[in-house]
């Protein structure tokens, strides 16, 4: 989408209930001349869910958006064919920089690839990764390759649900993932009163400032 298309469908999900958030691909000209975007990937989170972006990037047709959803961290993905190298590096500052061994994490997308054949599906393997997916039906309509998939951390917050095997809306099949929140009570309590800090009536607003 072109800045203008996302930020129109952005109004519209709004009012949907949800935030939007795009990490645009990058531009090129096509054979008559025309600016085009490459790629993208988009991520919609319900607006009473607890959440947050936390980055993204586009480098070399790789596109990745990151948001903590409930405490978890969800990676967004799109590696074109023989962008592995880009985004497991990019994947391995990430891991180092939010010391993800430690934390819930997913991460999911169009990767190209068979996990198995796959540099990035190595390295989620490596890092204790569980596979979300299903390898014995392909993810593409016209292909029995499962190029679309994702793995988990240690703890089991969210399951792979299924493919659709029924709406066209891309030459990829959509995918369901079920993500496990559960219902936090509200705290309640009383607050500890603090002390008061009311102005001596023989210094002046300037001098009581500055005193604290």
């Amino acid at each position: 989408m072109f800045p203008r298309e996302w930020t129109a469908f952005a109004k519209q999900v709004s009012k949907k209930g949800f935030r939007a958030f795009y990490q645009q691909g990058p531009t090129f000209t096509d054979v008559n001349g025309t600016q085009r975007i490459k790629g993208g990937v988009a991520t919609l989170i319900k607006k009473h869910i607890p959440h947050k972006m936390e980055q993204s990037f586009c480098e070399q047709d790789v596109q990745v958006l990151a948001s903590w959803i409930h405490g978890s961290l969800v990676v967004n993905c799109y590696a074109p064919p023989g962008c592995d190298p880009v985004i497991t590096q990019a994947l391995t500052h990430f891991w180092i920089e939010h010391a993800l061994e430690n934390k819930s994490w997913a991460v999911l997308g169009d990767f190209n690839e068979n996990p198995h054949e796959s540099l990035i599906g190595q390295f989620l393997q490596n890092n204790a990764g569980v596979f979300l997916g299903d390898l014995s039906e392909g993810t593409r309509w016209n292909s029995d390759r499962t190029v679309d998939w994702g793995y988990r951390g240690k703890l089991d917050f969210i399951q792979f649900s299924g493919l659709n095997t029924t709406v066209h809306l891309s030459d990829h099949k959509g995918q369901f993932f079920h993500i496990h929140i559960t219902k936090r009570e509200p705290r309640r309590g009383r607050l500890k009163p603090g002390p008061k800090w009311t102005k001596p009536t023989w210094i002046t607003t300037e001098q009581w400032i500055e005193v604290l």
